[in-house]
């Protein structure tokens, strides 16, 4: 299935490139689909998960790309789409995505958090528009489930600090280099000792 998708994203984004089009890549992830897994078994979550496909082949139109990227994300190419109709597209996504449905005599109104990339402002192949629809994600889910957000360098830069950090976390506290200090606390009425923070 990757590999399809690859092979047709990479031919979309070739004939947007002849033709100075932009495609919009989106990553759309479930929320929640761990809890679903766990509340109501995993033959659940495959409904869930096929209930979804079908709810996102619904919504393609013929030449767009649609293809299932891993346990709970979804991919969608839709070449000739510019920022604006990406938004209008993702807002759509969500109201359909997020229709209830019965599974097992259960309820259940799922929610997915979209990201968006734009070529070729984001990238030029599709493996680096992948990552950063992924990249904006993770910044969807950051504001609250059941949202979109779009790719910024700048979320990038974040991204990359972040790594940088908990690289450097990890490697101190595998390394013992981590020390505790305490400040004093002091009550300003009366100048005695309130208590200590870390």
């Amino acid at each position: 299935n990757r590999s399809l998708l690859q092979a047709k994203a990479e031919l979309a984004l070739s004939e947007a490139q002849r033709n100075h089009h932009q495609v919009a890549v989106f990553v759309l992830d479930i929320d929640r689909f761990k809890q679903i897994n766990d509340l109501h078994g995993h033959p659940a979550g495959d409904v869930l998960l096929q209930i979804i496909a079908k709810r996102l082949d619904q919504q393609r139109k013929v030449n767009d790309i649609v293809g299932r990227l891993s346990s709970d994300e979804f991919v969608l190419v839709v070449p000739q789409c510019d920022g604006q109709q990406a938004t209008e597209l993702a807002e759509q996504l969500r109201v359909v995505i997020g229709k209830s449905c019965d599974i097992n005599g259960v309820a259940i109104v799922p929610s997915v958090s979209i990201g968006i990339s734009l070529f070729p402002q984001d990238g030029n192949d599709i493996d680096t528009l992948l990552h950063r629809a992924d990249t904006a994600t993770y910044q969807a889910k950051q504001q609250g489930r059941g949202r979109f957000s779009f790719f910024s360098h700048e979320l990038n830069q974040l991204a990359i600090r972040r790594q940088a950090m908990e690289k450097a976390l990890h490697e101190s506290i595998c390394t013992n280099q981590l020390d505790l200090h305490y400040q004093p606390q002091i009550c300003m009425r009366n100048n005695k000792l309130h208590g200590v923070e870390v």
